[in-house]
């Protein structure tokens, strides 16, 4: 701004003629600025009005299935597809399937439950792809998209965890009745 009154004040070493040029840049630049945002808008936040949007881990598999559902009657598909695999990532954690972490992949979160839920991995891998390809692939989501994810949550919900002793075992747990020690007593101190 010191340069710009620097240049249009009338003391200063330039000519008449550079000044009025220096101005009429100026306007054009400020006539610019002035069409592209009545043209594209302000870049600002969208309110999208209701609730704000939950975020993992801030709510219950219910509370994310709820937006889902919102998200869905309003055809904003690629919303309720997320909303639907955070419901997803929710139930496995209230049921201790996974630990809350922030931040997993998709393709971690299915990694972490393939082993408890068996019967359900083939259908988590597809809803994970599904939402990977919505937000990361550009795809553009449709109602077909959120039935699938309706569909994977549903399997998901129903499936029963299947571990396997030896897997408790090997984990560091001990089963009631089961050897786990090497052979050695253990010796009062």
């Amino acid at each position: 701004m010191d340069w710009l009154s620097r240049h249009l004040s009338p003391g200063t070493q330039g000519s008449a003629a550079n000044n009025w040029l220096l101005l009429i840049v100026v306007v054009a630049v400020f006539l610019l600025v002035a069409v592209l945002i009545w043209r594209y808008g302000l870049p600002a936040k969208t309110i999208r009005g209701g609730e704000p949007e939950l975020k993992l881990g801030t709510g219950t598999a219910d509370s994310h299935t709820n937006l889902a559902d919102r998200y869905a009657a309003d055809g904003r598909y690629a919303e309720a597809v997320r909303e639907r695999l955070r419901a997803i990532v929710r139930s496995l954690e209230q049921r201790d399937l996974l630990d809350p972490r922030p931040g997993r992949t998709v393709t971690e979160i299915v990694a972490a439950v393939r082993r408890s839920l068996p019967d359900a991995t083939d259908r988590l891998r597809e809803g994970a792809q599904l939402f990977s390809d919505i937000w990361y692939g550009s795809r553009t989501a449709s109602a077909a998209d959120d039935a699938t994810m309706r569909e994977v949550f549903a399997t998901v919900a129903a499936a029963k965890p299947s571990v396997s002793t030896d897997e408790l075992v090997g984990a560091g747990w001990a089963l009631p009745g089961s050897e786990t020690d090497n052979g050695d007593e253990a010796q009062p101190r």
